[in-house]
């Protein structure tokens, strides 16, 4: 069987690493640059796998900017509303986080 080759790191475009955490079947990806790394897998495939397939840190955050622009642009209209809208934009913030977080783990993570 041939090796699987690691992709460069999508955050900063380092060298990779298959390595063995503290059981035999721990196995995980991590940056030898900028030390990101995958969880741990009970396979070498399987964290070769979670590593090769994340995206680039730049198209996470061309997705966020995407989802969060709508709310943007209506907490800047609504700004001389009041009270109600301020909290409104709170729970925006919350939502535009909520969002980036399931985007992480949906493309696999950090």
């Amino acid at each position: 069987m041939s090796e699987i080759k690691l992709l460069r790191c999508p955050f900063c475009g380092g060298e990779a690493e298959l390595l063995k955490g503290q059981c035999e079947i721990d196995n995980y990806v991590m940056c030898l640059e900028c030390r990101s790394k995958t969880k741990l897998y009970n396979t070498k495939a399987s964290a070769i796998k979670a590593w090769n397939t994340r995206i680039p840190m730049q198209n996470i955050v061309e997705r966020l900017e995407e989802k969060s622009d709508f709310h943007v642009k209506l907490a800047n209209y609504e700004m001389n509303v009041g009270t109600i809208v301020e909290m409104e934009k709170h729970k925006m913030a919350i939502d535009v986080y909520s969002k980036a977080i399931k985007i992480v783990k949906e493309e696999g993570g950090v």
